[in-house]
């Protein structure tokens, strides 16, 4: 048994771009449009701080991983004008997203496990809010946040419970 190497980590139910999101779009749009949600009062004021986006210049490239319908990079932009791109599996999310946000940031429809439009080593600030345990591949999730993330760069993500 000392000698096996460990197993590859599996999940039992992993999402694909079908089960994304996208079903729930206007739903989950129409819930962030209140001021008194959980995304509101507590993960964006805390996701703010621990970026420290006060502090970001309009060269600094961020990537949001799970963008969905862009609340977050909406929240950094009303701080700070960096460079920053939303990526998520969902349509509607995506179109919500530009709708929002309009040309203050790019959006693209793409797995976060398939960031190949992005070169190696460019980006400052790779973050993910709530979406990591959506998502399938979620070992090659991490290995392209790692590869796009430049020598100093960091990576935040907001998890809940059971990830």
């Amino acid at each position: 048994m000392l000698n096996q190497k460990p197993k590859k980590f599996q999940r039992s139910n992993p999402q694909t771009p079908s089960t994304s999101w996208g079903s729930v779009a206007s739903w989950y749009d129409e819930y962030l449009q209140d001021a008194d949600t959980y995304q509101a009062k507590v993960i964006a004021p805390n996701l703010l701080r621990i970026l420290d986006v006060k502090t970001f210049s309009n060269t600094t490239r961020v990537l949001d991983l799970g963008c969905g319908q862009g609340y977050f990079v909406k929240q950094i932009l009303e701080v700070s004008h960096p460079q920053i791109e939303g990526v998520d599996v969902g349509d509607e999310l995506i179109s919500l997203a530009k709708k929002h946000v309009g040309d203050k940031a790019v959006f693209t429809k793409t797995s976060a496990s398939n960031l190949s439009h992005i070169k190696d080593h460019s980006i400052d600030i790779v973050y993910s809010v709530l979406a990591l345990q959506n998502m399938a591949d979620l070992e090659k999730v991490i290995q392209e946040s790692v590869r796009v993330l430049a020598k100093k760069g960091r990576m935040v993500f907001v998890l809940n419970h059971p990830a």
